[in-house]
């Protein structure tokens, strides 16, 4: 199974959501951006950094043309053009411009224009549409949205599908085509787990086979 693996970090209030992981992710279209400026500050006109995109004719893909120079600094949320899938961390929205985080491991941010080809989505909305998710360290699964709450027993490989999302929490249940190709011989027809906890990964997420 080829797998897509998007990691997805924790909120604790309204300022931790914008300090730490952000309003949500910008899906950038593939096919139809050819160029994103990046500006170091909000009211900039010039911009600091440029992603210029260009046909790929060895990939058959639209793909970045200056790889070369930009590979030391743009790590992405995920950029998987063969896929169609271009995403961005966005960490704040504000006077038509979405301030967006570039490189995963040093989290930095720039500013870009909001644009057609952009489309935000919120945590909330894009989790609940995820494929699968799994848990990336261990922690219980509970009957309801509370640590105080009894726990449920479960031995199988997580490979689970998200029913809903409230807050720190995600409702979770046993995704079909796992048991179908035999990934998991368990069944779990609800529980809540967290997908973050302020400051540590809980999660990962797939978004293809």
């Amino acid at each position: 199974m080829r797998t897509l693996l998007v990691f997805v970090f924790g909120i604790l209030s309204s300022t931790l959501l914008r300090s730490q992981v952000g309003l949500g992710v910008i899906q950038v279209d593939v096919q139809t951006t050819f160029q994103i400026d990046l500006f170091a500050k909000l009211s900039d006109t010039i911009p600091a950094k440029q992603l210029n995109f260009g046909f790929d004719e060895e990939s058959y893909t639209m793909d970045l043309a200056n790889r070369d120079s930009v590979d030391t600094w743009f790590h992405p949320e995920a950029y998987f053009p063969d896929y169609d899938i271009f995403l961005l961390r966005c960490m704040d929205t504000l006077s038509g411009r979405y301030l967006i985080e570039v490189d995963s491991g040093t989290h930095a941010q720039y500013w870009i224009p909001a644009a057609a080809t952009y489309t935000f989505r919120s945590w909330k909305d894009f989790l609940e549409n995820v494929l699968t998710i799994e848990r990336s360290n261990p922690q219980p699964i509970y009957t309801v949205p509370d640590e105080k709450a009894s726990t449920l027993k479960y031995d199988g490989q997580d490979c689970f599908s998200v029913k809903q999302v409230q807050g720190a929490w995600m409702e979770i249940t046993t995704f079909g085509p796992c048991l179908e190709n035999e990934w998991t011989d368990s069944t779990l027809a609800s529980g809540w787990i967290k997908w973050h906890d302020g400051h540590t990964l809980l999660i990962n997420y797939y978004l293809i086979y």
